[in-house]
């Protein structure tokens, strides 16, 4: 069972990825916020095989999660998966340069993220 750390200021994308991504067998962690999945990383003591980070959110935005993910070293080379709905190319390289490995935009199939996910993670 792969575990997936799932970041996402609103609710229902969250609820949305955690029912769809449980349904399919992975096992589901989620955070609001960039701060709180911060907080939750320092207690966290599992495997995460793949971040799922939103960009825009309130308090710590997703490249700024990522750059933080990266300084850890035992997540340094866990795969990012970025969402977002915003379409510009200078923030999908912003976001490949802290770290990123790929990029999802909303709105999204569960599906879609299952897929990314079993491509990042043989």
């Amino acid at each position: 069972m792969k575990n997936i750390y799932a970041v996402d200021d609103s609710a229902s994308i969250r609820l949305y990825m955690d029912k769809s991504l449980s349904k399919m067998g992975y096992r589901v962690e989620l955070a609001e916020d960039g701060d709180a999945a911060l907080e939750g990383l320092k207690e966290h003591s599992g495997t995460i095989d793949v971040f799922v980070i939103d960009v825009v959110m309130r308090r710590m935005d997703g490249i700024t999660l990522i750059k933080h993910i990266r300084k850890i070293d035992r997540f340094k080379n866990t795969p990012v998966i970025v969402l977002t709905n915003l379409d510009d190319q200078s923030m999908i390289e912003t976001a490949k340069a802290a770290g990123a490995n790929c990029w999802i935009s909303k709105p999204f199939e569960a599906e879609k993220v299952a897929e990314v996910i079993e491509s990042l993670v043989q």
